[in-house]
């Protein structure tokens, strides 16, 4: 049963003195504001934000633009956020896609700023005229299920310093993107005429060090405030902390406005109803510890994320549990408890395309939002906008304080105890608000089919005798700045993480060279590839086996019942005939970065992460290591070719490093290879890894706006595969055929070319002996009419060019 709650009852008496919006100068006590000293155009009381002179109820919902990689489409979610009664936008920026190496800055194309900044002010005026607003998240670090946090990854490698504090190494790493963020948020703050109103410094830290933790947090936070104000950066700070734990209220580090996070209906979407009761306690806590300043959650959760693996249910499960029954409860309880500055997280949550997610997440980041992955509109978006029509109208609302509830039956009497009601009051006016809860509580469109017409090419050329590995990277660093260090290796033997040698993303090749004595049995290896990695290999061409990690149910739970796997250490037995006595043994190992760790609240080290091999040693003999080779994507994150989709977008398979994915491939190259389908799988029956494109053409009228989405059924018997999807270019999934749960992965127009010619590709990278076969489909999963104007496709324009270095 759904509980419809009595959103708002006002009293007899308010409606009797119909006050204006300016009722507040009546007041003979009227609050006193505050403001951070740099600027009056953005104050602040007990109550509500103030911008120019108008109160505003801060009433906002997440967008991360880096997850919506097509800028003709960040207008349509902002209308949409409009029109649910928001009234402010708050944003995550990526800091590792626009500093991929030391010393570039990279804010072109789909990561330039100010196109995002101009979409926000330009979809309406809001608040007496006031453009709608933009609370930006800045970072550097930003969480998000991002690997590192979205740390660039050459940081996480290349810093000796710790990470997030005021180290000189750390703060020489994130200057030169800092300042050019303070350089554009001056430029396009409230007081030049733009929409950004407050700024937010970092995300979910602790202030002070302790056990366990790192020195220099809160006079990082003073650097990072420091250099705003240094380039003209005038309006308020924030900062959402992880819990009620008073960090950053004051001291060193202090920020002008303080909030908290709220993450109370746990994340578990299986169980269909939230996890936990409502924090009641809200207001409480904000009288005690920042009385002065509105009660301002930054981070309010309306959904939830979903782990790697079967026990997964998928974000239409999320959007049930976190559905309008939800909102009608857990929101509301918001304005019982005088909360006046809330942005939901996430009402659009987007894709996390390429290699962007950390570890524990898998490609789709819809989080169950009120706005699906897909920009649909959802059932629990009806209750958003109810609620967020009552909070733009009731203007008198934004200045109450709590007066009661219905524990008290002489302030609140209820004659019901399954519905708990808070009275709250405005003492200007005597406006009355009662806040009651139940207690707890298409058209037609033609798709190409894609059974037939692929190209394939077989993408393991690297365990062939004839491969030659002379270009790869020599893996001869014996130290590491990383705080995990290698368990076992040959004494003086290198340390083989990948991103000590730049490859940090997605699939990479180790290959160790010995001679063999004939008395080696099989070697033993530490893999770390993060939750839900895998690892093949083979020794001199033949296949030795596969390793498997892990992911756990829910992602976030405390404590830990059912550990995930983020490393292996296993022994693997050469198999007979595979050595090669007397002569070069080659054994190759492919395993998955399924992104790095995101950094914990108290120690930033954790993003360190060793992918790669922490452990190697020769069994059977006294036998070691010549050398090791090591090659992932092509030029590593200095040099890589794509600068338009960006350094988190390619990996490390061969068809990858060549450049097979980019829809500009001429024909000249395909027609040397097979034609062969996903669902006849690989050309052997061995594990491999096979290579498929098709082109194909859509023609959608553009007076539609359609949604359209990829996907994939394991038609054959053997269920240890992994796949990657490319569409024109751009890595808009990844599966894990024997773990899930994604095997449907909505691709937007702007991605896709509506009207003309598209590229699909699929690598497959079969793990165990026997035949996978993958059907390969498209769907229409949604159609309106109207349309959303002209969408660009991004990289349209780009050539195709024989990649130079690859090996």
């Amino acid at each position: 049963m759904r509980f419809l709650p009595l959103l708002v009852l006002a009293s007899q008496l308010a409606a009797a003195n119909a006050v204006t919006s300016s009722s507040e100068h009546a007041n003979p006590n009227p609050v006193k504001r505050d403001d951070n000293g740099y600027t009056k155009a953005v104050s602040w009381d007990k109550y509500s934000l103030t911008v120019n002179g108008q109160r505003i109820f801060v009433h906002g919902g997440e967008f991360h633009p880096f997850r919506l990689p097509v800028p003709d489409l960040w207008t349509d979610v902002f209308q949409k956020y409009k029109a649910a009664g928001l009234n402010t936008v708050s944003i995550y920026f990526h800091w590792g896609l626009s500093n991929p190496s030391k010393g570039v800055l990279d804010f072109d194309g789909v990561r330039a700023l100010q196109p995002l900044l101009d979409a926000a002010k330009e979809i309406g005026l809001w608040v007496r005229r006031l453009p709608q607003t933009c609370h930006r998240y800045l970072g550097p670090y930003i969480n998000a299920e991002t690997s590192a946090g979205g740390m660039p990854h050459w940081v996480t490698a290349e810093v000796p310093g710790y990470l997030r504090t005021n180290s000189s190494s750390y703060t020489e790493a994130y200057t030169p993107y800092w300042e050019y963020m303070a350089e554009i948020t001056a430029k396009n703050q409230i007081t030049a005429g733009g929409p950004i109103i407050l700024i937010q410094i970092d995300n979910e830290y602790v202030q002070y060090d302790s056990s366990g933790g790192n020195p220099g947090k809160a006079g990082y936070f003073d650097d990072l405030q420091k250099a705003l104000r240094k380039k003209g950066v005038v309006i308020p700070t924030t900062y959402n902390d992880p819990g009620m734990n008073g960090n950053f209220v004051s001291g060193e580090g202090k920020v002008d406005i303080y909030g908290i996070d709220s993450y109370t209906g746990g994340f578990d979407c299986r169980i269909g109803a939230p996890l936990t009761s409502v924090a009641t306690n809200y207001n409480q806590y904000h009288v005690a510890t920042n009385p002065s300043q509105p009660l301002f959650i930054p981070e309010f959760q309306s959904g939830s994320i979903e782990p790697w693996g079967p026990t997964s249910v998928g974000y239409e499960r999320c959007r049930v549990t976190f559905g309008s029954d939800y909102e009608s409860l857990f929101n509301i309880n918001l304005w019982a408890n005088n909360v006046k500055m809330v942005s939901y997280y996430m009402a659009y949550g987007g894709t996390s395309w390429g290699h962007i997610p950390f570890h524990k997440v898998y490609t789709s980041y819809d989080y169950g939002a009120a706005i699906a992955e897909n920009r649909w509109i959802t059932p629990k978006y009806q209750e958003l906008k109810r609620q967020g029509l009552f909070l733009r109208s009731a203007k008198e609302f934004i200045t109450t304080d709590v007066v009661g509830n219905s524990t008290d039956s002489a302030i609140v009497p209820v004659t019901n105890s399954d519905v708990y009601v808070t009275y709250l009051k405005n003492p200007t006016t005597g406006a009355g608000f009662y806040i009651a809860r139940h207690a707890d509580s298409t058209s037609n469109i033609n798709l190409p089919n894609l059974s037939s017409g692929w190209k394939y090419f077989d993408s393991l050329p690297e365990i062939k005798q004839n491969y030659s590995d002379k270009g790869w990277s020599l893996a001869n660093k014996k130290t590491t700045n990383s705080p995990f260090k290698p368990y076992y290796g040959d004494s003086n033997g290198p340390i083989l993480y990948g991103c000590e040698y730049k490859f940090c993303e997605g699939q990479v090749f180790w290959k160790g060279h010995f001679k063999a004595t004939g008395a080696e049995k099989g070697v033993n290896l530490t893999i770390n590839g993060g939750e839900a990695f895998a690892a093949s290999v083979w020794l001199n061409g033949k296949f030795v086996k596969s390793t498997y990690g892990k992911s756990t149910y829910p992602a976030y739970t405390w404590p830990v019942l059912d550990p995930a796997i983020e490393e292996t250490d296993e022994f693997f037995q050469f198999p007979a005939g595979s050595l090669l006595a007397g002569k070069d043994n080659v054994l190759t190992i492919l395993h998955d970065n399924m992104g790095l760790n995101e950094t914990n609240d108290w120690n930033a080290e954790t993003s360190k992460s060793p992918r790669g091999i922490r452990g190697y040693k020769l069994q059977g003999a006294d036998t070691t290591f010549d050398l090791w080779k090591v090659q992932g994507k092509l030029g590593g994150y200095t040099d890589y070719p794509d600068k338009i989709r960006g350094v988190l977008n390619e990996g490390g398979f061969y068809a990858e490093r060549a450049g097979y994915h980019l829809p500009a491939l001429p024909a000249s190259v395909t027609n040397t290879w097979t034609s062969r389908s996903p669902p006849q799988g690989l050309s052997t029956s061995s594990p491999g890894v096979g290579f498929f494109r098709k082109q194909f053409t859509l023609d959608i009228n553009s007076s539609l706006d359609a949604a359209l989405s990829f996907n994939f059924k394991d038609v054959g018997s053997n269920p240890h595969w992994r796949a990657t999807l490319w569409i024109n270019g751009w890595a808009m999934g990844r599966v894990v055929g024997d773990m899930g749960p994604q095997f449907k992965f909505p691709v937007q127009e702007g991605i896709l070319n509506y009207d003309g010619t598209n590229v699909v590709a699929v690598a497959i990278w079969v793990l165990e002996p026997g035949a996978v076969k993958v059907d390969v489909s498209m769907a229409v999963d949604a159609v309106v009419e109207g349309g959303i104007g002209k969408v660009s496709v991004v990289g349209a324009t780009s050539t195709w060019q024989p990649r130079m270095g690859l090996v």
